[in-house]
């Protein structure tokens, strides 16, 4: 489990935090993506793939497949 250590009080209360994590469909960004979660973050999971077969969903979270290196994948 991801442990953190806070020092501002704004971060221990109960406003949402949201983590959006790039190359959430390899294997460190899939447990990474489960432990941020753990810690009490809404988790946006990033990948290349064009689906993640429901691996983010199916634990509530919510997945964009998006390619950083392919301009025509994003708008600026």
């Amino acid at each position: 489990m991801l442990k953190t250590n806070c020092r501002n009080s704004n971060m221990n209360n109960s406003k949402i935090r949201n983590v959006v994590l790039f190359g959430a469909t390899g294997t460190v960004g899939a447990y990474a993506a489960i432990a941020i979660q753990q810690a009490g973050y809404n988790v946006i999971a990033v990948g290349r793939r064009k689906s993640d077969n429901g691996f983010f969903g199916n634990r509530g979270m919510t997945y964009v497949s998006l390619d950083i290196a392919d301009k025509n994948s994003y708008d600026v």
